[in-house]
């Protein structure tokens, strides 16, 4: 049989032993820690925004043009779409295997035809490959005592997230309950329809009066003086001495038909930390990277830049998927301990030989650190699954380990030499 060559053979059973556990071992660190197995994106996203449009607007001019289009796209599984207000979400699930590229070339060619016919004012649709199971592995939330949210969202943009996407293993760090700021005009349509002022007016005042200008410089002979036109318009002060509209020798002004203010582009979005208002930041994690490891260095960098926050600031990790990673490998390995000694225990006190509570001590750890030689080399990864399957694997190690063990032991009291009652009772 296979084992008797191992048992006829004793030191080089324990050189091959040795060496397994070698190659074991050193593979286990070159393992990625996560917390299900890396699965490859398969799908595309086509985001497209219509400012100001209700969801049934979007629904109809929108949403069903470009899902007309690209239905006929081939390796197509499924497609499934969003309408809300403002915005339109098409996803596109491709076919198991199929070719991503050749993909994401016909339906932009197909998608080059629908754009042409959307309404005015669309922004151009944006296409990007997604995981459509994929959830940030760590949400940060900042909150302030003495701050609004869109002075959070700004101080974030400029400081914090800049600093964590250049972490190794981040795939994007999204800004979650944003407020961005922006000018907000209240527009009045008493006062409007009082001084004769329509909205195209007012369009047609900032298209004029508010621009992005590039004047150039002035040369000289041993001098280059560069011009700065002040061009745009910046404060809310400069925008209510705005001029719409000249009537009868007096000039309407953006103050007389509206109020404005310094505000958020949206409020729509909102992010509550134990019921404080607050900003929040979602980290993606690369499927190819280790998230124990990314998150650690995240950890790292955030607590880096803590110490340069303003002192009313209050960070908060709202989600931590390492933390639960890291619990149930503890759990795991809380087991396999569990179990070695159960199994101590059970053979010492049926058999009463220390020598034979040794023979399954070693083979449950040897069986298992052999084990990550092989899962390395099929690009595995230690997971919740390959963890319940090493539970269950310590199970079948542990029974047939005693099994075994008994039959050999039964056999020696019979009067067999140890080396004839191993061949013979591992039959």
């Amino acid at each position: 049989m296979f084992t008797d060559f191992f048992i006829q053979r004793p030191v080089f059973s324990i050189a091959l032993s040795a060496l397994l556990s070698t190659v074991g071992l050193i593979a286990f660190h070159q393992l990625t820690i996560r917390q299900y197995p890396e699965m490859t994106a398969n799908a595309l996203s086509i985001s497209t925004s219509y400012t100001g449009a209700t969801a049934e607007t979007v629904e109809s001019f929108i949403t069903t043009k470009i899902e007309n289009a690209i239905s006929g796209v081939d390796n197509i599984d499924y497609i499934n779409s969003s309408s809300t207000p403002e915005k339109s979400q098409v996803v596109i699930h491709l076919a198991l295997n199929a070719d991503m590229n050749s993909a994401l070339e016909d339906i932009n060619s197909n998608l080059a035809s629908v754009i042409k016919k959307l309404p005015e004012g669309v922004d151009n649709p944006v296409i990007k490959k997604i995981d459509p199971d994929a959830t940030p592995a760590m949400i940060v939330t900042f909150s302030s005592t003495q701050r609004h949210a869109a002075a959070i969202t700004d101080y974030l943009n400029r400081i914090i997230v800049p600093q964590l996407v250049t972490v190794s293993g981040i795939g994007s760090v999204d800004v979650l309950g944003n407020r961005t700021y922006a000018m907000r005009l209240w527009l009045n349509p008493l006062k409007m329809a009082a001084l004769g002022v329509s909205a195209s007016d007012i369009e047609d005042a900032f298209d004029d009066d508010n621009i992005q200008a590039q004047p150039g410089a002035i040369r000289r002979s041993e001098q280059v003086v560069a011009i700065n036109a002040q061009t745009s318009l910046h404060t809310p002060d400069e925008f209510r001495q705005l001029v719409i509209k000249h009537q009868n020798n007096q000039l309407v002004r953006l103050s007389d038909i509206a109020d404005i203010e310094l505000g958020a582009e949206s409020y729509t979005k909102s992010v509550r930390i134990d019921g404080q208002q607050a900003v929040g930041i979602g980290i993606n994690i690369k499927s190819s990277a280790n998230p124990l490891m990314v998150s650690m260095e995240a950890k790292r960098t955030l607590d880096t830049l803590r110490q340069q926050m303003p002192n009313d600031f209050q960070m908060i990790y709202a989600r931590d998927n390492s933390t639960y990673i890291e619990l149930s490998i503890h759990e795991v390995m809380r087991t396999m301990v569990e179990a070695a000694i159960f199994v101590f225990f059970v053979i010492f006190i049926f058999l009463g030989s220390l020598r034979a509570v040794l023979i399954p001590i070693v083979t449950i750890p040897l069986s298992l650190i052999t084990t990550f030689a092989f899962m390395f080399a099929m690009h595995f990864s230690i997971n919740m699954l390959t963890m319940l399957a090493f539970v269950f694997a310590i199970g079948m190690v542990v029974d047939d380990a005693i099994v075994v063990l008994e039959n050999i032991h039964r056999h020696i009291e019979t009067g067999l030499s140890p080396i004839k009652a191993s061949l013979r009772g591992g039959a």
